[in-house]
């Protein structure tokens, strides 16, 4: 029965680790104050990664699926950070995509416009 138990915890363990590993939830953190981007991994680290005028916003392609990126407007598509989850081509994923248009990058765009 201890042996059981054991399994299972390690199971559980192994698990969280996996989870925390490969989907962890970054956070970008866009400071009006300083005008810089900042990335949060929760529980680690904030990094510094670009000034608001260095900010190109562009969406990204890959096998059909549209999803938003930010990159440096020195080099837009070297070494980008994702903004959104990809959208699909069916009906639904179009009317997430115009939402996050509508609610999410235009208040990022005007942010970044602002001086």
């Amino acid at each position: 029965m201890r042996m059981l138990i054991g399994c299972i915890g390690l199971v559980c363990a192994g698990y969280a680790v996996t989870d925390f590993l490969f989907k962890v939830n970054l956070t970008y953190i866009f400071d009006p104050v300083e005008r810089v981007v900042y990335q949060k991994v929760p529980g680690l680290y904030t990094r510094k990664l670009m000034s608001f005028d260095e900010v190109y916003i562009l969406p990204e392609t890959t096998h059909g699926e549209v999803h938003y990126v930010m990159s440096n407007k020195k080099n837009k598509y070297g070494r980008n950070y994702a903004l959104s989850n990809y959208f699909s081509l069916t009906r639904k994923g179009q009317q997430k995509q115009a939402l996050f248009e509508d609610e999410v990058l235009e208040v990022i765009i005007e942010l970044l416009s602002k001086r």
